[in-house]
């Protein structure tokens, strides 16, 4: 395994800024108390420092936005034999947001050889091939990287099953792959209900959407008010908006006002919150807050189409 210094170029120094921001604010949220699902994207600073603290010195000089002295203390620490796997894995990461994915591979595997049994080095090889997912244009290329990610977050969530990261992403696979490609909601609904057993709170989340796609609506029901009540929120909407829209076909409209007017507390940016609102106001046939949600959405997005589509078939109704 060659692991010599990389060059520094343009490309590789704005890589090391994503770094800085992933690694400031990883744990920021948009609205206090909320505590947000969304897609892993890179390992935390303070993840690494609790498996190998030796990589103290290497972190700082990241954060400080010294790549050259990052990569030069990683490759130290390499040559010493001190932390091996865990500066193997953070130069994976560095490589992964430069774009220099079949690099990041080969250190990533190198890294598990030398432990195995080390979570956090899955779970670098999960976003690599996430990332590898994401450029490929060939269905059965994307399908492989699909593949791969999804072995690397459920070997990641054996080794260690309260992370929180490796349940979401293995769950919403099970959900959202078709049962025919190895799609199985029933086994999404086991693997949340192992989280709701172990204390993992954003699993209600989780339960409430599995239960949801297999119309096991009660359930679901319960499980998004609890999730409400212990300020769970998945980051792209799709859970309280599914579960809104799925209230109004049951004609639960408290429920369904209650999801839509959650969504719009924890994404008051999103006009998608509010067009959401919008369709619960139209449904209860109330046209005047209607319009109001929609033009709020607009506010927040000028050109976002499905509001400006109801509120022309609106006036058109005047």
């Amino acid at each position: 395994m060659n692991t010599k210094m990389f060059d520094i170029n343009s490309s590789s120094i704005a890589a090391f800024v994503v770094l800085l921001i992933a690694f400031a604010t990883a744990s920021s949220q948009d609205v206090q108390g909320v505590v947000y699902l969304d897609q892993p994207k890179n390992i935390e600073a303070e993840q690494y420092l609790l498996s190998w603290p030796a990589l103290q010195e290497c972190v700082s000089k990241l954060q400080a936005r010294d790549s050259l002295g990052a990569e030069t203390c990683l490759q130290t620490l390499i040559t010493q034999g001190r932390n091996k796997d865990g500066s193997l894995n953070l130069l994976a990461q560095i490589q992964r947001l430069r774009g220099n994915l079949d690099e990041a591979w080969d250190l990533i595997e190198e890294a598990i050889k030398l432990s195995p049994r080390q979570h956090l080095h899955y779970f670098q090889k999960a976003l690599i091939a996430f990332k590898e997912r994401e450029k490929s244009s060939f269905f059965l290329s994307r399908w492989k990287w699909h593949n791969r990610t999804k072995e690397a977050y459920e070997q990641a969530l054996t080794l260690e099953p309260r992370m929180v990261p490796y349940r979401y992403y293995v769950i919403y696979s099970y959900i959202n792959t078709p049962g025919i490609a190895g799609g199985d909601k029933e086994k999404a609904l086991r693997i949340a209900q192992e989280g709701t057993n172990l204390g993992i709170r954003e699993c209600y989340l989780m339960r409430a959407d599995a239960y949801r796609v297999i119309d096991k609506l009660p359930e679901a029901f319960a499980d998004y008010d609890t999730s409400i009540t212990l300020r769970i929120f998945k980051m792209n909407l799709e859970s309280f908006k599914g579960a809104g829209y799925t209230a109004i076909k049951q004609k639960d409209w408290t429920r369904a006002k209650r999801y839509f007017d959650y969504l719009v507390e924890c994404r008051p940016d999103h006009p998608d919150a509010y067009d959401c609102l919008g369709d619960y106001f139209l449904a209860v046939n109330d046209t005047v807050n209607a319009i109001k949600a929609l033009e709020t959405a607009l506010e927040k997005n000028p050109k976002f189409e499905p509001s400006s589509e109801k509120l022309r078939k609106l006036k058109r109704k005047e």
